[in-house]
C-alpha cells in the first residue's frame, strides 16, 4: 500500500493488489456521507445546542462527496474516474451526486432555521432600551 499526498492535486492511496476496487472506490464517499448522517440523527434526538454545528458539518460532507462523485466522472483522476473505468454507469454517479448534494443543501437550510430557534432574540422593548432609544 502506498499513500501519496501532493501539494497540488488529489491525494491517493494505492492498494496493490486490490481485491475489491469498486468497494474501495465507493467506500470513501459513502462512509464519509453515512457516518456524519448517523451523527446528525444521534445528536438531533437530544436537543443539544451543538446540533447546528453537527448538521452544518454533515451538510458539508454531503455536498463535497456529492460534487466529488456527481461531477468527478468528467475528470481523468479520482474515485469517480476509477469507478467509470471499472464499469459503473455515469448515471449512477450523477444520481448519487444529486441526492447527496440535495440532502447537504437541505441540512444547511435547516441550520439557519435551527440557529434562529436556539439563539434567543431580545423582545423589541428590550432591544430598544439596549440601543438607547
Amino acid at each position: 500500500m502506498r499513500v501519496s499526498v501532493p501539494l497540488v492535486g488529489f491525494s491517493r492511496t494505492d492498494v496493490s493488489p486490490n481485491p475489491r476496487p469498486r468497494a474501495v472506490a465507493w467506500g470513501g464517499p459513502v462512509w464519509e456521507s453515512l457516518i456524519p448522517l448517523g451523527l446528525t440523527f444521534l445528536f438531533d434526538r437530544d436537543r443539544w445546542p451543538a446540533r447546528v454545528g453537527v448538521r452544518f458539518f454533515t451538510g458539508l460532507c454531503l455536498v463535497a462527496n456529492g460534487a466529488y462523485l456527481g461531477l468527478g466522472w468528467t475528470m481523468p483522476a479520482g474515485d469517480a474516474a476509477d469507478l467509470v473505468r471499472l464499469g459503473t454507469p455515469v448515471w449512477v454517479l450523477i444520481t448519487f451526486g444529486a441526492i447527496a448534494t440535495t440532502m447537504g443543501l437541505y441540512l444547511w437550510h435547516q441550520c439557519r432555521r435551527l440557529r434562529d430557534v436556539i439563539t434567543p432574540r431580545p423582545a423589541p422593548a428590550v432591544a430598544g432600551l439596549a440601543s438607547g432609544s
